[in-house]
């Protein structure tokens, strides 16, 4: 949250602390991999999107992620009240803004087909 820095302690250290993602196969991926698959590694570079939230579409996006859907359909959570927890959670961090931005980020590869 670009407005309010201690959005992402929050997210460290209560959003993931309650609800941590379930495990999950972390497969490497590297230009010695897509040489294998026929393409060539051509480049790499970061991207920044910036996006902007409502409390309540912030919390439609939170739901979608997968620690929530395990927690709701592994049965420990029932999904009105994680998204009752995430509204009065997030609230105070939009301080009254309708709106606030949260920038997302990660890594872009250009890949092209061996020749």
């Amino acid at each position: 949250m670009e407005e309010n820095s201690a959005f992402q302690a929050w997210g460290r250290e209560h959003y993931v602390t309650k609800y941590p993602s379930p495990p999950r196969a972390r497969v490497g991926f590297g230009a010695e991999d897509s040489e294998k698959e026929g393409f060539q590694f051509v480049g790499q570079e970061d991207y920044q999107n910036f996006m902007k939230f409502s409390i309540e579409t912030l919390v439609e996006y939170l739901i979608t992620q997968s620690n929530i859907i395990a927690a709701v359909e592994g049965g420990k959570e029932r999904i009105e009240d994680v998204r009752q927890w995430l509204t009065e959670s997030v609230t105070p961090f939009f301080a009254g803004r309708a709106e606030a931005t949260f920038m997302f980020r990660g890594p872009i590869w250009y890949l092209r087909p061996s020749v």
